[in-house]
């Protein structure tokens, strides 16, 4: 009895010291197979596994037999083998571990931009990063390369041979001179490499000029997809009166409250659609807004937005009294990011009542919006409107309201505050007669 206790204990104890992941029906010396190797470390290698035995493996890796210590081995996973990983549309250089505090990551864009930080979550559409405090979300198209700060891999010396002249691998070229480029071995002879950016940018280096060159250590980053856990805040879906061609995200909500009197709440039905509804609640006379938009981004930097409201004013003491009612349509393009935009629109402002009470006007928007800090922005938001004074009529009258202000926000709440010059009625901006009015907008996002 003894001696099966200590058999047992023995076997449950070398299971776990042993025992890895293996992905796939592995036959170790199947010519017919290549396998998959991850260690402990985060190492990965493609070959093809020779022998296992219950302490050692042995693995053939570009012609070179190693052998590990099973105990040192994460997974073995036999290629073309279906697994649960999700695979990143970047490359990885080093252990990507998103839940180590401690860890920091360098985040490389195709157009050569470069952002140091902590990644906080990622999934196969968006990378969101820490920088200063501040969640900064990047589309992960848009990413080249995520390198783990810190993690150094090996820099063996050049030494051009068929090894290294592997159209799937990508490759790390160091220059003497200190350059460092990303990519693939096209061709080589005995006095220059070919290599080829992930741009499609050929290069052509000297052996003289090379220090080093080796694969890059790439990964896919495995297990669950992360969700931001902060929500992002910039106020770029309008300005202050204006709208612009950015949208909400999908899901999101925001509160809003304009001069405190103008309420309305947003919803971000898709990522380029959005509704919502607004209200003015004076009691003996309000106002209810019903709207909606819908955006396209053109192009990386150049977006489009196209929208419209329905809104209506009713006196409550006197129901037959002056109500109104109208439809604007609008139309706007934003150059930029979310962060450093111009914009400009226009809209069509077409009444539907026959009180008269308003008027159809062309209404021209050009404005902008600056981050000038990770929590702080500027904007300005000018309005020329050309309102028809009668219906049968075709004389009409110009005038502009010009806004500018500044506006502090965090990851859920925005306060802006600012300057709206507003015409006197019937006057021309440009003649000096307008009135300051104080601008203060607080939006709150869930």
């Amino acid at each position: 009895m003894k001696k099966t206790f200590i058999l047992l204990t023995w076997c449950l104890f070398t299971t776990g010291i042993f025992a890895q992941k293996i992905v796939g029906d592995l036959r170790p010396g199947d010519p017919d197979q290549k396998h998959i190797l991850e260690t402990n470390t985060g190492d990965r290698l493609a070959g093809q596994v020779l022998q296992m035995t219950d302490s050692t493996l042995h693995f053939r890796y570009k012609g070179i037999e190693l052998t590990f210590d099973r105990a040192d081995l994460k997974q073995i996973e036999v290629a073309g083998t279906e697994t649960t990983s999700t695979a990143l549309p970047f490359e990885v250089i080093g252990p990507l571990h998103i839940d180590d505090p401690d860890q920091k990551h360098r985040i490389i864009l195709r157009n050569g931009d470069i952002f140091s930080g902590k990644i906080t979550s990622v999934d196969d559409q968006n990378l969101h990063v820490n920088i200063n405090g501040n969640i900064i979300n990047i589309e992960t198209a848009r990413i080249l390369l995520v390198e783990v700060q810190g993690y150094t891999p090996p820099e063996p010396e050049i030494e051009i041979s068929s090894a290294i002249y592997d159209p799937e691998t990508l490759y790390i070229v160091n220059t003497r001179r200190g350059d460092r480029f990303v990519g693939h071995v096209v061709d080589y002879d005995t006095s220059q490499v070919v290599f080829k950016l992930k741009e499609n940018v050929v290069l052509y280096f000297p052996l003289t000029d090379i220090k080093t060159i080796f694969p890059a250590y790439t990964t896919a980053y495995e297990g669950k997809i992360y969700r931001p856990k902060l929500i992002r805040m910039s106020g770029a879906q309008n300005l202050f009166l204006s709208p612009t061609a950015f949208n909400y995200k999908e899901k999101e909500w925001e509160l809003r409250s304009t001069q405190i009197l103008y309420l309305t709440a947003d919803n971000g039905v898709s990522e380029n659609l959005s509704v919502g509804f607004g209200l003015i609640p004076l009691l003996v006379a309000n106002v209810v807004d019903f709207h909606l938009k819908y955006t396209y981004d053109i192009g990386e930097y150049v977006h489009f937005g196209l929208g419209g409201h329905l809104v209506a004013g009713f006196l409550i003491v006197d129901p037959s009294g002056e109500n109104w009612a109208t439809a604007i349509l609008h139309t706007s393009v934003s150059i930029g990011t979310e962060s450093r935009f111009v914009n400009v629109g226009y809209a069509r402002w077409m009444p539907l009542d026959v009180n008269e009470i308003t008027f159809p006007s062309n209404i021209y928007m050009v404005g902008g919006s600056f981050r000038i800090a990770p929590k702080w922005r500027l904007f300005t938001d000018i309005l020329r409107v050309v309102e028809q004074e009668k219906r049968s009529e075709f004389s009409s009258d110009a005038f502009v309201w010009a806004g500018f202000g500044a506006g502090w926000f965090n990851y859920r709440s925005r306060l802006d505050f600012g300057l709206m010059i507003v015409p006197r009625e019937a006057s021309d901006f440009g003649s000096g007669s307008g009135i300051g009015v104080p601008i203060l907008t607080y939006a709150r996002r869930f």
